[in-house]
């Protein structure tokens, strides 16, 4: 590859490993990107190393090595940390989980732009299991310090990242619904994709099921776990697909490598239909919604409902050309963490503000009304209120309303209204 070319990459960062893909001008397809040159080794562990009584830092196996031999200290479970606000002392020297976070996607980009040959990297797609507020504030502004436009940044969840995956391969591949079972360590998860055809354009639809509980990990350690992992495995899916035709099966994940387990549930898997296994399904699939974001690709226009997504409409009542109509501040089907709106009205005789909350595709919606009685009274129309409509995670969502008073007439107070919805409870 040219070195100045420039690529575009998607990163899969789980609890114990990462992964890249990249995608440059002239090339088919991404590509996983490899640890170590000419051969396929493409897990890099989830792991942060600082050298003993040194400000030198690693990251994946080099990391591990060097921890196994006590040089130094070596930080995994970097993205619990995040999410439980915990810190670590590092030769007497505490670290706060996002200093830690922003290290290991600073010396990651240097092993990218050194495995891939490239020194310009033009936008970055990070897909994690659930993406949470904290988690995507701290991606961006990781990625954003390594010299990437926030503009250029997408974070998406394995379910999006499975569609966007599924959409670029073959179509006989997804002509009918497609099956994934994900089992890691952490998780045993099987998603179903199925296509809703509506009038003018085809939505994508994946149900997940969590199937942890019903397959422990620990299943594998031994002949008789695996034997009833297996079978377990194969009565599910002559339930499962005997209502649903589906035309592909992806198998994801270190419970389908670190055991020969799936004798039994083989046959039923491949009865009329195609089978993959690979590890990097989801991390490809970033790719391709970095490349769909850039506009790198050209392809039909889909809707995408699954988790990470929005599914509902968001609007507020206003009074325009003498009548009541909705003015909406948030669409579904748009990532949570790039939806909503803030917007400026000016209070015409009402003491409160009705939002709507609808599903466009039941047709179905409900109202909230947030009650602005506690703001001061002042003369009609010279009160200016803030609505700002903002998702913490893709199944909450915040109304805030602000009072801003009216110039020098009338200064703002203090006085804020929020209600949190819960969109499942919605519609």
């Amino acid at each position: 590859m040219d070195n100045s070319i420039g690529i575009v990459v998607g990163i899969d960062i789980a609890h114990d490993y990462t992964q890249v893909s990249y995608y440059t001008a002239g090339m088919n397809e991404p590509e996983s990107m490899s640890t170590i040159y000419n051969e396929q080794k493409y897990l890099i562990p989830t792991v942060l190393f600082k050298w003993e009584n040194e400000e030198e830092w690693l990251i994946g196996d080099e990391a591990m090595l060097r921890a196994g031999r006590n040089e130094g200290k070596a930080v995994d479970g970097i993205l619990e940390m995040i999410l439980t606000d915990k810190s670590e002392t590092i030769d007497g020297k505490q670290y706060e989980a996002k200093q830690l976070f922003e290290k290991y996607i600073e010396l990651l980009f240097e092993q990218i732009k050194k495995g891939c040959n490239c020194q310009n990297v033009n936008g970055v797609a990070v897909t994690i299991e659930y993406p949470d507020r904290l988690l995507v504030d701290m991606i961006f502004a990781a990625i954003a310090k390594c010299n990437i436009d926030e503009e250029n940044i997408r974070v998406i969840g394995h379910s999006e990242a499975l569609l966007y995956y599924i959409i670029n391969q073959k179509k006989d591949i997804w002509v009918n619904d497609v099956a994934m079972f994900d089992y890691s360590r952490e998780h045993y998860i099987y998603r179903r994709v199925t296509q809703l055809r509506g009038n003018s354009v085809v939505t994508l639809k994946v149900d997940e099921f969590d199937l942890t509980d019903e397959f422990p990990y620990e299943y594998l350690k031994t002949p008789e776990g695996r034997n009833e992992a297996d079978e377990k495995l194969r009565d599910f899916i002559e339930r499962e697909f005997r209502s649903h035709i589906v035309s592909a099966v992806f198998l994801t994940g270190s419970g389908f490598y670190d055991a020969d387990w799936i004798d039994k549930a083989l046959p039923s898997l491949c009865n009329k239909r195609r089978v993959f296994k690979g590890h990097n399904l989801f991390v490809k699939g970033a790719c391709y919604g970095i490349m769909e974001k850039l506009n790198i690709l050209s392809q039909p226009e889909y809707v995408f409902q699954c988790t990470g997504r929005t599914a509902v409409d968001i609007g507020i009542v206003v009074w325009h050309n003498d009548r009541d109509m909705q003015l909406w501040c948030s669409k579904a089907g748009v990532n949570w963490y790039e939806a909503g709106a803030i917007v400026e009205c000016i209070l015409d005789d009402v003491k409160e503000v009705k939002v709507v909350v609808a599903n466009p595709r039941t047709k179905m919606s409900r109202n909230v009304v947030l009650d602005l009685s506690e703001f001061p009274d002042r003369p009609n129309k010279t009160t200016r209120i803030e609505i700002t409509v903002a998702y913490k995670n893709a199944k909450q969502c915040s109304i805030i309303i602000k009072d801003k008073g009216f110039g020098d007439l009338f200064k703002a107070s203090d006085k804020i209204v929020r209600k949190n919805i819960n969109i499942e409870e919605m519609v």
